[in-house]
């Protein structure tokens, strides 16, 4: 099992020649109801096979020139 954040460092060394490690990064994990979540985020089909109650994690990093990286899976 690859764990959310480590899929994050993964993809951020294809982006950028930073050194990321897990204590740069910000991450939060909350639950919640999908209609308090964004359409914006999913396409038709995925937003209609959400169950009720979501876990959501959060990941974000900014760079040195304070560009904003965000991941967020939902389970």
């Amino acid at each position: 099992m690859t764990y959310s954040y480590e899929r994050f460092l993964n993809g951020m060394v294809l982006r950028t020649s930073e050194q990321i490690t897990l204590n740069n990064i910000g991450y939060e994990t909350i639950e919640l109801y999908r209609e308090e979540m964004d359409e914006q985020f999913f396409t038709e089909e995925e937003f209609k096979v959400l169950p009720d109650v979501c876990i959501v994690t959060a990941i974000n990093y900014w760079t040195n020139e304070r560009t904003e990286y965000l991941m967020m899976d939902v389970l």
